[in-house]
């Protein structure tokens, strides 16, 4: 959100971080339950309400 306040207050390019989980070997390997869970949770917590790839 601050990033595109700025953006509107001086036209100049604003980079941004957003918080988020990444889906990696690790996280995949658990058990259907747990990570539904956890991905559930993360989608109330993370502003981008999704998990992402690794690339």
């Amino acid at each position: 959100m601050l990033a595109k306040e700025l953006a509107k207050e001086r036209p100049a390019r604003v980079n941004a971080i957003s918080a988020g989980l990444t889906m990696t070997v690790a996280n995949k390997s658990m058990d259907e339950t747990n990570r539904n869970s956890m991905l559930a949770n993360a989608a109330s917590i993370f502003p981008a309400g999704k998990a992402r790839e690794a690339s």
